[in-house]
């Protein structure tokens, strides 16, 4: 049995936090004892308690890649646990412990890509980011090849990297009482035609495009309405601007959904607007689950996950009246949004399920384990 230790700094429930959970619960118990090392008092203590693995919590690095005393509290949980394979989630801090420690085994996951300034990518920042990255890690997940490149391009040995697109399981699927309930509650109804976007209120997330493109479509087609949910740090600056632009009856603030299966049932279009971030989202996937096309703009893994007009259509990111105007698209081409919707489905099946991910991540280990080993 090969004994795994994961470390996240976590203290909402972000893409991060849902797809270890969902590694987890799909993960064959009998070959791996799997532990996870989170910040006290995080989201996500409740959802990992859930799950076969055991929960430890941690007193410090809530948020925070590296600080002191997050080192000192990671080698005291290495010491204790005794992992073979210590697997980190933005922690910086479980990297330098596990490799002072030598532990053969040391992964960690990329789950974002951002535009890399030049800073990062001249040749001498290169060369330290890129031996920090081989030296304290034996090997590197990227959860989608825009992540990987970002990685390269900071100085990681590329034969290091491997591979693992994000998965998920299917969303639920509601009646229609149960829909009607559902659009109830936000005063929509069946005549509406909801475009949702499912991201956390934060600046790259690209919500103000969002709003004014429905600036845009509402002077058109008063039947859209638009779904905004999460929660983040934008979240007075978007009510606010959404109050200016005069879209109190057209844009709707859910707030954070622990169980977004509802909202997703009573949704046509599934929007993805950032600019920042984004590798292989798991909201995407939780649409195509249903069938649910999108429309994503062209930023990151979203140009491998969206393929125009076969499960949704891409715009330029950052352009309202491109994102405007694929919006309008998939709703009066009837034709163009059936044959979506299908592609939706089949894409998530051939390539987007949890399962799948979960296969591909018991390979890994088994692999590296196999080679640490000897």
């Amino acid at each position: 049995m090969i004994r795994i230790l994961h470390f996240i700094t976590d203290t909402n429930i972000g893409g991060a936090g849902r797809l270890l959970c969902s590694q987890i619960k799909h993960m064959e118990s009998k070959d791996f004892e799997i532990y996870v090392a989170l910040p006290k008092g995080s989201m996500l203590c409740s959802k990992i308690r859930d799950l076969p693995c055991s929960a430890l919590e941690l007193s410090h690095g809530a948020d925070r890649s590296l600080d002191s005393l997050s080192i000192l509290e990671a080698l005291k949980v290495i010491r204790s646990i005794r992992p073979d394979i210590v697997h980190s989630h933005g922690s910086l801090s479980s990297r330098i412990a596990a490799t002072l420690l030598g532990i053969p085994c040391r992964v960690f996951t990329r789950h974002c890509v951002f535009p890399l300034p030049s800073s990062l990518t001249n040749p001498i920042s290169k060369i330290i980011l890129g031996s920090t990255n081989n030296v304290l890690s034996t090997s590197v997940i990227a959860v989608a090849e825009s992540a990987r490149q970002n990685l390269v391009d900071m100085g990681c040995d590329n034969k290091k990297i491997r591979t693992i697109i994000n998965g998920v399981d299917p969303l639920r699927e509601l009646s229609e009482d149960e829909k009607d309930i559902c659009r109830k509650a936000y005063g929509i109804t069946r005549r509406n035609f909801v475009i949702s976007i499912f991201a956390r209120l934060e600046e790259y997330k690209g919500h103000r495009t969002l709003l004014e493109a429905a600036d845009i479509c509402k002077r058109y087609y008063p039947n859209f309405k638009f779904l905004i949910v999460g929660d983040g740090s934008q979240k007075e600056e978007l009510i606010a601007l959404a109050k200016k632009l005069q879209l109190d009856s057209t844009v709707i603030f859910t707030g954070f959904c622990d169980d977004v299966a509802p909202i997703f049932n009573i949704t046509h279009l599934n929007v993805n607007c950032s600019y920042g971030t984004e590798t292989s989202s798991l909201a995407l996937s939780e649409g195509m689950s249903l069938g649910i096309p999108a429309v994503a703009s062209d930023y990151g893994g979203n140009t491998h996950m969206v393929k125009n007009a076969v499960n949704g259509l891409l715009f330029p990111a950052k352009n309202a009246d491109a994102l405007a105007m694929a919006i309008i698209r998939m709703y009066r081409d009837t034709d163009l949004y059936s044959k979506c919707s299908a592609g939706a489905l089949r894409r998530y099946e051939a390539e987007f399920t949890a399962q799948a991910m979960s296969k591909r991540m018991e390979e890994f280990y088994k692999t590296e384990y196999a080679i640490r080993k000897k």
